[in-house]
């Protein structure tokens, strides 16, 4: 397995492991849904790392001075099993599979406000961080557990969903495969979103694919 890059020459991936980290997401305050994802890094995320029932990530800028680097984004992954849903879409049956969830992704408002005109990015701040951190963190996890290729998470609104498709994510439209996401998976404080998912390229999770 090749060795995985966490950082880039603009941010940091760390883990709330890290008390410095936990200590920073005390005072976190997300740009959407700002209570419940609030709520979430304070109390939750602290007890779920202890379980060992999910990893919570933060991504500060690589300022080169500690005192500097500021978190810019946190997100929460998860492994959760969902009833298996093709690329097209199409429930092929009825077992579960076992998959990787996005959850609580949210951005510092006031930090990404601050940055974005020194970063020098050729895309949005959020895309840059998907692309060149979240990304190969997702293909490292998959590596290490083996048998996972899908990835999902819920938008909170039409705006984050067409952010989340630029990432290369695809809305689940069939009624018949959404009653069963709804009634399986679907958490009460994810009603209302819209659920997505994406395929992870098995050349980049298996080198050996042909």
């Amino acid at each position: 397995m090749k060795e995985l890059v966490l950082n880039t020459d603009k941010f940091l991936l760390e883990s709330i492991q890290e008390k410095k980290n936990a200590n920073l997401l005390n005072s976190f305050r997300a740009s959407h849904e700002q209570i419940k994802i609030t709520k979430h890094f304070k109390k939750l995320a602290k007890k779920e790392e202890a379980e060992g029932s999910a990893r919570t990530f933060v991504v500060k800028v690589n300022s080169g001075n500690e005192d500097l680097n500021f978190l810019v984004m946190a997100f929460t992954i998860k492994l959760n099993p969902i009833p298996y849903v093709s690329e097209s879409g199409r429930k092929e049956h009825s077992d579960f599979i076992s998959a990787l969830q996005i959850t609580y992704l949210a951005t510092n408002e006031t930090i990404v406000n601050m940055i974005k005109n020194s970063v020098n990015l050729t895309t949005s701040i959020g895309t840059y961080i998907y692309s060149t951190v979240i990304e190969p963190l997702l293909y490292h996890i998959a590596d290490l557990i083996g048998n996972t290729d899908i990835v999902y998470l819920y938008a909170i609104n039409s705006i984050v969903k067409k952010i989340y498709e630029n990432w290369g994510f695809t809305e689940l439209k069939r009624t018949e495969d959404l009653n069963l996401v709804n009634k399986k998976i679907r958490k009460q404080e994810e009603n209302g979103c819209i659920f997505m998912f994406k395929k992870l390229d098995p050349r980049r999770l298996n080198p050996d694919f042909q």
